[in-house]
């Protein structure tokens, strides 16, 4: 079940809106706006790949210092904190679709004895 939905006008390019984007209502203007629907849901097991896909882009070059399966499984094991952001799409639930972002936080002292927890709170320390 979703937390909040919300309706965003961006335009389709990116960026903000021009000032011929705001100035009339013509249909020039709304062929350049790219409606978008947002829901908020807990994370779920069905979002494993999908954030460990967004932590890999997160941490970019740098992934490889993380185990990132044993980080996702500790974001997912507390899934009454964070929310994801998905996008739906045509004939498929969006519950189901892979998380377009996501918002978490991990306690780093409860979670002191975990490796993953450990790496991620100190990258520099030799292992």
């Amino acid at each position: 079940m979703p937390k909040r939905k919300k309706v965003v006008a961006a335009p389709a390019g990116g960026g903000r809106p021009s000032s011929k984007d705001t100035g009339s209502s013509s249909e020039d203007d709304n062929a350049s706006l790219l409606d978008v629907e947002f829901e908020w849901f807990d994370p779920q097991e069905i979002d494993f790949h999908g954030l460990k896909l967004l932590l890999r882009q997160l941490f970019d070059v740098d992934a490889d210092l993380f185990d990132l399966s044993a980080l996702t499984s500790l974001i997912l094991s507390q899934p009454l904190l964070g929310s994801t952001v998905k996008v739906p799409e045509d004939g498929v639930a969006t519950n189901m679709t892979d998380p377009f972002a996501f918002l978490t936080v991990l306690n780093l002292h409860t979670h002191r004895v975990s490796r993953s927890a450990f790496a991620f709170a100190h990258p520099l320390h030799p292992r």
